[in-house]
């Protein structure tokens, strides 16, 4: 299933005031999102640092990542499992954000609480964030 062919239905589900979930391909947000993690994404409201953006790239192709840095109008982006920042990319071209995901046992998991927040704040530090890396490969 490739997003650009649900994309339709993610913009009908979003026009009915209702959140979407589908599962993810690629490992850029490891280890929160696993290939095949389902997400729950909603219409994008407002935007902050560390929300997770669901946006279209200038090549049409659809991308999760978080909020590391806001600019007026321009974003700066990055993968959980990346080290290299995606700057300027503007706001209008995000469309969702992530809400919650579900985990391998089928449970809903919101992004907010404690740990989360822990999680967040640990990815801050680039040490950590090797670490993370490191370990899953």
């Amino acid at each position: 299933m490739y997003v650009k062919d649900i994309y339709p239905l993610i913009l009908e589900a979003f026009s009915q005031g209702k959140t979407f979930s589908f599962p993810i391909n690629g490992t850029s947000m490891q280890p929160l999102f696993h290939p095949q993690t389902k997400v729950e994404i909603a219409k994008m409201t407002d935007i902050k640092v560390n929300d997770i953006v669901f946006y279209r790239r200038i090549d049409g192709s659809f991308v999760l990542h978080r909020v590391v840095g806001i600019f007026d109008d321009e974003l700066v982006l990055m993968g959980d499992h990346q080290r290299v920042k995606e700057i300027g990319i503007k706001k209008s071209s995000c469309f969702a954000k992530a809400v919650a995901y579900y985990n391998a046992k089928g449970r809903k998991k919101a992004l907010k609480g404690f740990w989360y927040r822990l999680y967040v704040f640990s990815l801050r530090f680039m040490l950590v964030r090797r670490f993370y890396i490191k370990c899953l490969h």
